[in-house]
C-alpha cells in the first residue's frame, strides 16, 4: 500500500508500506522476504539480519539473528 502526503508548498511526499497480521510476528517462520517478521527467532537466519544491542548498561553488541532465542546466554558487556 501506498500512501501520498501533500506538503507545504505542493512537495509531494510518497512512502509504502505493507500491513501484515500480528500472526506472521515470532512464529518461526520468515513470511516477509526482508525478515523483519522474525526479530525474536532464527527463522531468517538465511538473511544477513543482527540483532543490535542499544541498551543502556551495554556497550553496543551486535550477534547474528540466528543467535536469538538460540538457548545460549549472551552477556552484555558492560560500560
Amino acid at each position: 500500500m501506498c500512501v501520498g502526503i501533500l506538503l507545504l508548498r505542493l512537495i509531494a511526499l510518497y512512502y509504502c508500506f505493507l500491513c501484515c497480521c500480528w500472526q506472521i510476528y515470532n512464529d518461526d517462520y520468515c513470511d516477509l522476504p526482508d525478515g523483519s517478521d522474525e526479530t525474536r527467532t532464527a527463522a531468517c537466519s538465511h538473511l544477513n539480519v543482527r540483532f543490535q544491542c542499544l541498551g543502556m548498561a551495554c556497550k553496543e553488541t551486535s550477534i547474528p539473528a540466528s543467535r536469538v532465542n538460540d538457548g545460549e546466554v549472551w552477556a552484555p558487556r558492560y560500560k
